[in-house]
């Protein structure tokens, strides 16, 4: 089910933010973060003929979770009406090519937020990523995971979408829980957050997840 619903979601948040999914079209161009390292990754920005919120995607940070991945490629065949779209993936392109959560040196990405441009190889990606969400500040930022299977036949959260906070965006997440099957969880999360830093990683990856930007 999360690799079937993934793309629906996305889809869904841009029309609920006002950006009009549709096929394939023009307008759409490419940047990249950390260029010219092994840590290379690829942004593509799609720009509405009409002006209009933005909308940042970001998929790969674990890579061993391929549902957002597919999903956020299949995006970057999209158009919009209105606004800009943004999606990075793969975010993390080692674990990606492993098939493993972690980077190249063994850390957790979704534990080293905002990151350290001049860390280990986690530390340095999540600088480049959350620098860059900064300089765009798109109204809302959609950070694409698949869930870890508690049981045979189940995951451990379902299909879910879990929201730093509904400030200014609860209307948003209203027609998108109308137009999907996902279930609402809230924030603040306190010890019970589901990517919340000191549950689960490495005792070395010490930094927050994407949600806490």
């Amino acid at each position: 089910m999360i690799r079937r619903i993934l793309l629906p979601c996305a889809a869904a948040i841009l029309a609920a933010a006002g950006l009009w999914y549709a096929a394939a079209g023009r307008n759409r161009t490419t940047y990249f973060l950390l260029e010219g390292t092994s840590l290379e990754t690829e942004v593509c920005e799609i720009r509405g003929k009409d002006e209009g919120l933005a909308v940042y995607v970001v998929a790969g940070i674990h890579g061993d979770e391929t549902a957002g991945i597919l999903a956020a490629e299949r995006l970057k065949r999209s158009r919009i009406e209105r606004g800009t779209l943004y999606i990075l993936s793969t975010a993390n392109g080692y674990g990606a090519e492993n098939d493993q959560r972690k980077t190249e040196e063994e850390r957790d990405l979704n534990r080293n937020f905002p990151g350290d441009p001049e860390g280990w190889d986690a530390e340095r990606i999540a600088a480049a990523i959350y620098g860059d969400i900064e300089e765009k500040q798109p109204a809302v930022v959609l950070d694409l995971h698949e869930a870890r299977a508690a049981e045979v036949g189940k995951d451990a959260l379902g299909d879910s979408l879990i929201c730093q906070s509904l400030d200014g965006i609860g209307d948003m997440v209203l027609e998108l829980l109308m137009q999907t099957a996902f279930t609402l969880y809230g924030s603040p999360f306190g010890e019970h957050q589901p990517h919340g830093h000191r549950r689960t990683g490495d005792s070395r990856d010490h930094g927050g997840d994407l949600s806490r930007r």
